[in-house]
């Protein structure tokens, strides 16, 4: 049984970034989404962020300039800790 391999694209996913049920600043989706924009700048032209602050698991998604910039983000995120959490890009 072989798994295929992900094929890589300039959009990544970004899970475990917050638990909305402890958020309590209602605009806290803003503030995630400035310290993300802030990390992913360091690789490459963010394109778009959205942060789904009802998702239970913390989600968000970005999309990149390039697929090599969507690499080294994820290379560069996923393991990471972000406000005391361990994120998974």
């Amino acid at each position: 049984l072989s798994v295929p391999k992900i094929q890589p694209t300039e959009c990544v996913v970004i899970r475990n970034m917050f638990d909305p049920t402890t958020e309590t600043d209602p605009e806290f989706h803003l503030d995630i989404k400035e310290d993300v924009e802030d990390e992913v700048k360091k690789y490459g032209m963010v394109k778009h962020i959205f942060v789904d602050k009802t998702n239970p698991k913390g989600m968000v998604y970005v999309r990149v300039d390039s697929v090599s910039t969507g690499q080294q983000v994820v290379g560069s995120l996923n393991g990471r800790w972000f406000a005391g959490r361990q994120i998974a890009a």
